[in-house]
């Protein structure tokens, strides 16, 4: 059944901590009421009231405060379809078992998020590892070519400081070949 509530669409994904108490018994007293149609509860008016104040509260104040609206009204629909276990009577109880499935089917969502964020996160530093290391290599291999350089005869005396690192592996980054670096191409 679709949600009338006024409150519905305001704090649909809310979490129940941050939904305020009428609010929260309002959309409670809708859930109980389709919850009960669809089970075919006969429950009377002062025992429903008094369970969904009960319900509230859990909601409010204890182990569901962290859930969003839209997976407690799934909790009461499913359940009350018997999707998710319990009885076919609408009492605190078999609420209770709805919300439990429905947390268990949060933490499991949670967990997955996290396991992806790390994933990612365990990559982007791997890969940035490698281009640490490759970058170092390169300047490595850019002092090894400077000092081939220098000993060898083809540097001039002031070449040493115009002929910096950086300019070297820059030209490695265009492609050139560490071979192939004369002090002309550098300079």
């Amino acid at each position: 059944m679709e949600i009338q509530s006024k409150h519905w669409q305001g704090n649909i994904n809310k979490r129940c901590k941050d939904v305020y108490m009428d609010a929260m018994t309002d959309l409670v007293r809708e859930f109980s009421e389709n919850a009960k149609f669809y089970m075919s509860s006969e429950v009377d008016p002062i025992t429903t009231s008094k369970i969904n104040a009960a319900i509230c509260d859990m909601l409010k104040f204890n182990k569901y405060r962290d859930m969003p609206m839209y997976l407690i009204a799934e909790a009461f629909g499913k359940g009350a379809l018997g999707e998710l276990g319990g009885t076919t009577r609408y009492t605190v109880r078999n609420v209770c078992v709805w919300l439990n499935a429905s947390y268990d089917k949060m933490c499991e969502i949670n967990v997955q998020i996290k396991s992806k964020e790390d994933a990612e996160r365990r990559i982007a530093s791997e890969k940035n590892y490698v281009n640490i290391k490759n970058r170092a290599t390169m300047y490595g291999s850019a002092l090894m070519r400077k000092l081939e350089l220098q000993y060898g005869g083809q540097m001039l005396d002031g070449d040493w400081e115009r002929m910096t690192l950086d300019k070297i592996v820059d030209l490695m980054d265009k492609g050139y070949r560490v071979e192939e670096i004369i002090p002309g191409l550098v300079l």
